[in-house]
């Protein structure tokens, strides 16, 4: 699954990444490794993990740790799941 970080909340640390799909995963990184606009992807064994896996930050060609929070999140819900409402 490919997609492209699209918000963050400064609060708790997680972030929304935009799919190809034009949904939102919503994930929680194990670092400060990630910027707005940046593009990533993960295994294409499984387009919806939860929990601890490794993604790969295609813009700064990275592997990072990250928690996987949610998937298929649609806009309309995008600021319940990341936890600013």
């Amino acid at each position: 699954m490919k997609g492209e970080v699209f918000a963050r909340n400064k609060q708790n640390g997680m972030l929304a990444i935009r799919t190809e799909e034009g949904v939102f995963s919503i994930i929680e990184p194990m670092g400060d490794d990630f910027e707005l606009g940046d593009k990533v992807n993960w295994s294409e064994a499984d387009d919806y993990p939860l929990g601890a896996e490794y993604v790969r930050n295609l813009t700064k060609d990275e592997r990072v740790e990250v928690y996987f929070q949610n998937h298929c999140v649609t806009r309309e819900n995008l600021e319940w799941q990341l936890g600013v409402r």
